[in-house]
């Protein structure tokens, strides 16, 4: 056997073992390996199994905006036809006999429940990517953060609004210029 197909077996078994719910020092004696190697598999493997959900997310979304693709098309089609001239026939009968036939065509404004059901696609097709309107539960939570900030004093917000520039500045490195942080002044 070869280095990778051994790795590759071993951190199959680390795997298994940790959705098991084994520690790390216990999957360590099982697998022959020390913790520290336990920790550096369950980081790669964590990593592969976030590529994949990205992956399966990605998949589920797409064939869902298909079948919302498909589902819009139908509603416009729909709507196309509900303008369209239609013909109403008036038959008379007498004594069970057929007398007369009218035909009578009649102009439509089309079917409002087709441009219901395009709104209601385009609705669905912004929750999947993301990118609708907010949702009331998030206008909720923003409004008792607004009340809470609100009681807070000026420097309790200068201090919050420091560690918020902090954190930023140290997760966008790139961002520092010669100015100082964010092509901002240094404070002196």
């Amino acid at each position: 056997m070869n280095k990778k197909h051994i790795i590759n077996e071993r951190r199959h078994k680390v795997a298994e073992l940790y959705l098991k719910g084994w520690p790390q020092f216990k999957i360590a004696e099982i697998t022959g390996v020390t913790q520290a190697q336990v920790s550096f598999d369950l980081k790669h493997l964590s990593k592969q199994w976030q590529a994949s959900a990205m992956i399966d997310i990605d998949k589920i979304k797409a064939r869902e905006l298909a079948k919302l693709n498909r589902l819009e098309r139908e509603y416009c089609e729909g709507w196309e036809k509900s303008k369209e001239f239609q013909i109403r026939e008036k038959r008379k009968y007498r004594d069970a006999q057929l007398e007369e036939v009218n035909k009578e065509t009649i102009e439509t404004c089309g079917d409002p429940r087709f441009l219901d059901g395009i709104l209601k696609c385009i609705a669905k097709r912004e929750e999947i990517l993301g990118y609708g309107p907010p949702s009331k539960k998030a206008i909720d939570v923003d409004l008792k953060m607004e009340r809470t900030i609100d009681t807070l004093s000026e420097g309790t917000l200068d201090l919050i609004l420091n560690r918020i520039i902090q954190q930023n500045y140290e997760s966008y490195p790139e961002a520092t210029t010669d100015k100082g942080s964010a092509g901002w002044p240094e404070e002196g």
